[in-house]
């Protein structure tokens, strides 16, 4: 992540490695995918998806 930080701005930049820590506390928390916690993982992904959308969007690539 740390070769798109400048690219999302460090606020993102932090959101994104919170949610990092998160999503893997939560796919080791259950590693056969039997309890809630892999769902929460998933939600975090999709979450990290949404905030790299919205760093990019108007942005020429």
């Amino acid at each position: 992540m740390k070769t798109i930080r400048k690219k999302v701005g460090e606020e993102n930049y932090q959101m994104l490695v919170a949610l990092s820590h998160k999503t893997r506390a939560h796919f080791e928390a259950d590693p056969e995918d039997e309890t809630q916690d892999g769902i929460k993982g998933r939600d975090c992904i999709i979450e990290m998806e949404d905030i790299l959308k919205a760093s990019t969007r108007g942005k020429s690539r």
